[in-house]
């Protein structure tokens, strides 16, 4: 009975030992390439797929790629910026009071002068040996692009487009205005002219006026630029003076 069985084992064995090469060949010669052609992969491309390596290998149509990329565009998050905070007003000024003491200039501030029943808001104004220049601060943040004329310009921030006040209009609203003041109380061979100044740390100004409006670091070298070329025409603590008469002081609401 023992050896019946040995011989019964060994019969399942020597059976399976002789049929399985077949059952490989047709497994390799002709399942598997129709499971790739079915596919769209080549024979080598599906045999790498059974192996965890399918998203690598697999080809894929070019209108896929653009979707998965629009796809990925879309979840991208934009840096979170915010728009200007007192503090950045505050670094500028005192930025300007440390330049223009080492240049021996004159510093007004606030820089709100009153004519006629009007009051300026600029935040001070600068008092070389050849003019005086008034700073226009803004502290909106994100991407500022200039528009035509004296539309407002675009800003775009945080994925959201919106408008800002044109800077060249209220630069010259400002330059009017202390034109106007300076002419009527005797300094009308002073030069003045208005610097727009974006003091937000995020910004990124586009435009093409370049000679008027200025980042913080953009502002600091154009400064350095007038002061080590202008001439000698007046003393700028004697002229700080005398424009300081025209300046109110405006409360701020609390």
């Amino acid at each position: 009975m023992k050896s019946i069985l040995l011989l019964s084992a060994n019969g399942e064995g020597s059976l399976f030992q002789r049929i399985f090469p077949f059952l490989l060949a047709i497994i390799l010669i002709f399942i598997i390439p129709m499971l790739a052609s079915s596919r769209g992969m080549t024979y080598g491309e599906f045999v790498r797929s059974l192996f965890g390596h399918l998203s690598k290998f697999r080809p894929r149509d070019p209108a896929e790629k653009m979707q998965d990329q629009q796809r990925r565009n879309q979840n991208r998050r934009e840096p979170k910026v915010f728009n200007g905070h007192k503090n950045e007003l505050i670094q500028l000024v005192s930025t300007l009071t440390v330049f223009a003491r080492r240049n021996n200039l004159g510093l007004i501030y606030p820089g709100t002068i009153e004519y006629n029943g009007k009051t300026g808001n600029l935040v001070c104004i600068l008092v070389t040996r050849h003019e005086a220049i008034g700073i226009n601060c803004f502290g909106f943040g994100g991407a500022i692009r200039e528009s035509e004329g004296l539309k407002d310009w675009k800003q775009h921030m945080n994925g959201q487009d919106g408008w800002i006040p044109n800077p060249l209009v209220l630069n010259k609203t400002q330059r009017d205005l202390a034109r106007r003041a300076l002419d009527h109380n005797g300094m009308m061979d002073v030069p003045f002219r208005v610097f727009a100044v974006f003091t937000n740390k995020n910004v990124v100004v586009n435009t093409t006026h370049t000679d008027e409006v200025f980042t913080t670091e953009e502002l600091i070298r154009k400064l350095r630029s007038i002061v080590g070329s202008e001439g000698h025409d007046f003393d700028p603590q004697e002229l700080s003076k005398r424009i300081n008469t025209l300046i109110v002081k405006v409360k701020t609401k609390k």
